[in-house]
């Protein structure tokens, strides 16, 4: 049975179709006639339909003509508006909308999302692919949760599996000679980076007001990623660091020569956009310097794994160093560059001798 009730001055209907509570405006205005006309004209009318059926299949007819791919990509987009990879993902939605053209989603089969991954795969890494086709899952899964589709056509797809690349790190030797080839402010933009291992979006993201000469500590506070402003990636990314005494001299040229709150600027001043923004200069640098091109990333492996071969810190504290959370990353990326440190342990070492534990805490307190 429907009723009506009004909402701001206007009548509206309510009833229930397939279990579910509905509401419909008339756009009439609260009044005794009208009223008397919904109660006369229109309700006996909507509950006939209801009853044979056919307002169900209208509402359904009406929604398929207008539930396109673009409605539930912008419903998605705005889901992920809070996420740091926000630009990535945006991305990838409007490559994806631009491909099926407005299409309805209940006209778009399995077979045609298996063939945009297969092109895809002519240009990009599986690990990429993977994530567009991520996006195409959660696009159409909204359409799901809104009834508008049974199936989610980006399921029970298959992709190659990733080969993983490794990383090098730069030798210290390459290290010198890419700094060195730099010049200007990118000179002490990659000292920074070698001697910290911070990500490259937090190094860009460096104010003045995070440096502290006199304790000769860092505090990495937000990174820069597109251009947009954010945290550091993780929670861990919020940290303060040690400013080693070889860095201080490349940081105390860069002050001397900014007239910004942010460390590294552009030409306009202005705090640089991301990564990207450099990739052609770091492209120069590493012929010049006759060194393999790596990402700029590769900055933040070199000092990891030169940490690690240091053994000058624990594992625990180049975590902290480096912004995880745990060791986990630490070991799962990195142990394969120390393999073989244990065979320098002293062999006149005894794990189980009470003699040694001896020794070593009156060393200790000789050294107090």
């Amino acid at each position: 049975m429907a009723t009506i009730f009004n909402r701001k001055g206007k009548l509206y209907l309510q009833f229930d179709i397939d279990g579910k509570r509905r509401q419909k405006s008339t756009r009439l205005d609260d009044t005794p006639d009208n009223r008397s006309y919904l109660k006369r004209e229109v309700i006996p009318e909507l509950e006939r339909q209801i009853v044979s059926g056919e307002y169900a299949a209208k509402v359904k007819a009406k929604q398929e003509t207008e539930e396109t791919i673009n409605k539930y990509a912008e419903k998605y987009l705005f889901l992920k508006e809070d996420k740091k990879t926000y630009w990535d993902i945006y991305s990838k939605v409007s490559d994806i909308v631009k491909h099926f053209n407005g299409r309805k989603v209940t006209t778009i089969k399995r077979g045609e999302v298996r063939e945009y991954t297969a092109m895809k795969l002519q240009k990009l890494t599986p690990k990429t692919v993977r994530n567009y086709l991520g996006v195409m899952r959660g696009i159409f899964n909204l359409a799901i949760e809104y009834d508008i589709m049974q199936e989610n056509p980006a399921d029970k797809i298959s992709l190659p599996q990733q080969e993983k690349t490794e990383v090098q790190p730069f030798t210290p030797e390459e290290m010198q000679r890419l700094i060195d080839s730099a010049g200007d402010w990118f000179k002490n933009f990659l000292a920074v980076s070698f001697y910290t291992g911070m990500r490259t979006g937090e190094a860009i993201g460096l104010m003045w007001s995070d440096i502290d000469f006199e304790r000769k500590e860092i505090t990495i506070r937000r990174s820069i990623r597109r251009g947009k402003i954010t945290t550091p990636k993780t929670a861990k990314g919020v940290r303060t660091i040690p400013m080693f005494d070889v860095l201080v001299p490349y940081l105390k040229e860069q002050r001397a020569a900014s007239k910004s709150l942010f460390v590294f600027v552009n030409q306009e001043g202005d705090h640089l956009k991301g990564a990207d923004s450099m990739r052609k200069k770091w492209k120069r640098i590493c012929s010049k310097a006759g060194v393999e091109y790596r990402k700029l990333y590769a900055t933040r492996h070199t000092f990891i794994t030169s940490m690690l071969r240091s053994g000058r810190v624990s594992i625990m504290e180049l975590a902290q160093l480096a912004g995880h959370a745990n060791t986990e990353p630490i070991m799962k990326n990195y142990a394969r560059f120390i393999s073989g440190e244990h065979l320098r342990i002293d062999r006149g070492f005894s794990p189980y001798s009470t003699d040694s534990l001896a020794d070593s805490r009156e060393n200790d307190t000789a050294t107090l």
